[in-house]
């Protein structure tokens, strides 16, 4: 047995299993759902599959630790399914139907599920063909998906900021883990990493948010640009729309994530 998991024997101590399973199942039925209704798919790791299917089809003690072996950001869910004596958790989340968090938990999980998540989604998906090509093109391939998924996530709380004022106090913790791991990664430092995360954050509001009726062709236009920054030329319209059509249903699924917190300081 891993340190891990020991260190987990002792924290799952008093934790309501069926609480925690559906804490985690309301996070992500508003995102199957709504990617359903898009005519997309909730995209998981298989690794990530393998060990969330059984925990919830069975929540004991023995699914829970390997689901957090996989997935510890997920300890949050178990630790707060403790907390039922706090009036105020329990008012968040009975009447407002959220799951409350702190700002450095929402920002950890946002990480997790919407970046490094995704990006193990990206590579088993279609789009993973474009990071073949060569060692250098995998690199910026990997790079532009890394930045672009961090700045999905940036346009996302900049939307819900116009709802929730309190969602501001995610951003500092989200800045400082995206900084860290581009650092570890790449040896990018602070300036270039805010630079890249603004200018992925432009050239996504403009996919999302551009009305379609105003350039019919964006979409085409919008993915042809995207894979140009990687180094890859693609003018097939069948694979330029499935790319930005990627970028959209992501988002659409990431504010339906969002909303289902109730940050908590």
């Amino acid at each position: 047995m891993s340190d891990q998991s020991n260190s987990f024997e002792e924290k799952l101590k008093g934790v309501n299993f069926e609480k925690a399973r559906e804490a985690i199942r309301y996070m992500f039925e508003l995102g199957k759902e709504e990617a359903k209704r898009q005519g997309s798919e909730v995209y998981v790791s298989k690794e990530y599959h393998a060990v969330l299917v059984p925990f919830m089809s069975d929540p004991c003690y023995q699914n829970a630790i390997k689901l957090l072996e996989v997935a510890p950001i997920l300890y949050e869910f178990f630790e707060k399914s403790k907390s039922t004596t706090d009036p105020h958790t329990v008012k968040n989340s009975s009447e407002k139907g959220r799951s409350p968090v702190t700002p450095e938990q929402l920002s950890r999980a946002l990480f997790q599920l919407f970046v490094l998540d995704d990006e193990v989604s990206v590579r088993e998906s279609d789009l993973g063909q474009y990071a073949l090509n060569s060692i250098s093109q995998d690199l910026m391939f990997n790079k532009c998906v890394y930045f672009y998924l961090v700045g999905l996530v940036a346009v996302a709380l900049t939307a819900e900021y116009q709802n929730r004022e309190i969602i501001a106090e995610v951003i500092p913790s989200f800045r400082n883990i995206v900084s860290q791991e581009a650092l570890r990664r790449w040896n990018i430092f602070q300036g270039e990493v805010d630079e890249s995360v603004e200018e992925a954050s432009q050239a996504l509001a403009k996919l999302l948010f551009t009305n379609p009726k105003e350039n019919r062709a964006l979409c085409f236009e919008w993915s042809r640009e995207w894979l140009a920054k990687a180094g890859i030329e693609q003018y097939n319209p069948i694979s330029l729309w499935k790319l930005g059509i990627f970028w959209m249903d992501r988002y659409v699924i990431l504010m339906k994530s969002i909303k289902v917190f109730e940050i908590v300081s």
